[in-house]
């Protein structure tokens, strides 16, 4: 009788001499037995809950080609977690005629009453797990609280971990009591770059590629690639927000894949740590509106193109997402190589969108860029702009001179709240609560610093941009058409900006289009405001087109 012995321990913060001690438990009983002693398998810092273990497999795969005539294992936890697959693998293994023996509990596959052994000992594994799940997630809710990493890494910090000068862990280092986490000074730089260059029209690969170019090591030293970009795009760390328990990952009982599943929005921990901020306010909402565009475009694109296409690719039509259709507001989509049409019409029949009219992408294009040029802005309905923006801003600063004091007050009340809860917590014993209010507090402050800091522009800096405001825009708008053969993205961004997202094109009686467009003084502001040669920085208005502001149409 050939004997093996298989042995396991799951995590890496155990100690490896766990195996030593299995093997010499087994082996002593092969010894005693008689049998002869054969190969030791054995899974190093694996859980048990895992079918894909190398040596686990090898073993099965052994005991198929009937390779030895009995397994050794100190108890039947070292072989699964699972109480299926432990049955399972009972059951595969008396199939081929091999017995197991569990030296520590006494379980014998050949023996009578093995089932109730196998079922009994199977449920307590699975208990054991389940217990090891609730006491995990119940200290990494707390760390989440606390401010604390509860686990991963995320491009843009350093982790900085705070330890307990007195003991050690079982390698002999100081013992790690949490980790908190900082900015990295350089990878900020990146982070922000990654955004810009996202607001700015780029795709997901695109700049995956540029940061390969110029030789950014990613956080793990592997190449940049769209699935690297695309999640740090909505990790709201980047903001200050930290979210835990957003997701929960389960494993699939028939592939033995991991997946994740969203858990409700009502689980989830939510802490405010603007120590972690490193995108401002304006940034992260211009990227996340890319992203919902992006999302839109990309299932319609799926509906034409089948549901396995990706998102996150840079489109390569200069009016992509910015043509909607007159009758049912859908977009214009590229039919084929040479023409757009009402994506409506095309993936849903004429019954929802009876406007089947297309048009040529050269035709489309060269007209829009010729209304940029000469019948977006005119001087009239600008000067109409500028007596609203006067009106506006002398109303928030209006406003603003009695909110301040109002907002010093709110200050001085945190203060004094943070004060007294510290001197309480300088006396000892302060409880959990406390300190959670304590982390509140701060937090209201500093929202409260940032609004009597929030920066309004003078009414002469702005008149300062405004009054060339036109006459740099021309500057820019002639240049477009080059700018476009040389940058789609960025032009179609531009465009985009100019016209508030949307040019809207009728079907005309005649089996032709008719395409409206109106400016968006929003977007003037910022892409002058944006362009070299500004003499002034202002923050968006939030302006809408008013009296006398009409819009553009030209046929197509």
């Amino acid at each position: 009788m050939k004997a093996v012995i298989y042995a396991r321990y799951s995590s890496d913060k155990q100690s490896a001499a766990s195996i030593d001690d299995q093997v010499r438990n087994c082996k002593g009983r092969i010894k005693s037995e008689g049998w002869e002693s054969g190969e030791i398998y054995f899974d190093k810092a694996i859980s048990g809950a895992k079918k894909d273990r190398p040596a686990y497999q090898r073993m099965l795969r052994d005991a198929a080609a009937k390779l030895f005539d009995v397994l050794v294992i100190d108890d039947l936890s070292r072989l699964s977690r699972d109480d299926v697959e432990t049955k399972t693998t009972i059951k595969r293994l008396r199939f081929w005629k091999i017995r197991i023996i569990g030296h520590s509990d006494g379980f014998d596959s050949f023996s009578e009453n093995h089932k109730l052994v196998a079922g009994v000992r199977g449920i307590m594994n699975d208990a054991y797990l389940d217990d090891l799940r609730a006491k995990t997630h119940r200290g990494l809710k707390g760390k989440a609280l606390n401010g604390n990493n509860t686990g991963g890494r995320a491009y843009g910090y350093r982790h900085v971990p705070k330890v307990d000068k007195t003991e050690t862990d079982s390698y002999g280092r100081p013992k790690i009591l949490s980790v908190s986490r900082e900015v990295d000074a350089e990878q900020k730089k990146v982070v922000r770059c990654i955004f810009e260059w996202f607001a700015e029209g780029r795709g997901y690969k695109e700049i995956a590629r540029r940061l390969n170019k110029e030789g950014i090591p990613s956080l793990r030293g592997k190449p940049w690639g769209a699935s690297t970009i695309r999640p740090m795009l909505h990790n709201e760390t980047y903001i200050g927000r930290v979210v835990w328990n957003r997701r929960e990952w389960v494993r699939d009982p028939d592939t033995d894949k991991r997946l994740y599943r969203l858990n409700a929005e009502t689980e989830w921990v939510v802490t405010e740590q603007p120590q972690l901020r490193i995108i401002d306010d304006r940034l992260w909402a211009k990227v996340k509106l890319r992203r919902e565009q992006l999302m839109t475009a990309h299932r319609e694109h799926q509906k034409t193109c089948g549901a396995n296409t990706r998102p996150g690719k840079t489109p390569t039509y200069l009016l992509s997402g910015i043509l909607k259709c007159g009758a049912c507001g859908a977009d214009y989509i590229k039919a084929n190589k040479t023409h757009y049409r009402c994506s409506a019409h095309v993936n849903r029949g004429k019954e929802i969108c009876s406007n089947g009219v297309s048009v040529r992408k050269d035709v489309a294009e060269a007209s829009v860029l010729h209304a940029l040029k000469t019948d977006l802005f005119e001087e009239n309905s600008f000067s109409d702009f500028k007596k609203e923006v006067r009106r506006v801003l002398n109303e928030r600063i209006r406003h603003r001179n009695t909110d301040h004091h109002d907002l010093k007050r709110q200050i001085a009340s945190r203060e004094t709240e943070i004060t007294n809860i510290l001197n309480f917590v300088k006396q000892g014993n302060a409880p959990a609560s406390l300190l959670a209010e304590l982390h509140q507090a701060e937090t209201d402050r500093e929202k409260l610093r940032a609004a009597l800091e929030t920066h309004i522009p003078s009414i002469d800096a702005v008149e300062d941009l405004l009054s060339d405001a036109l006459g740099r825009y021309a500057v820019m708008a002639y240049d477009l058409e080059s700018f476009a053969a040389r940058d789609v993205s960025k032009a179609r961004n531009m465009i985009a900006a100019l016209v508030g997202g949307r040019i809207t094109l009728h079907a005309t009686a005649g089996g032709g289009l008719q395409a409206e467009l109106q400016g968006s003084y929003d977007g003037l502001i910022e892409l002058v405001k944006e362009n070299p040669g500004g003499k002034a920085r202002v923050s968006k208005l939030g302006m809408v087109a008013g009296a006398g502001f009409e819009p553009t149409t030209f046929r197509l």
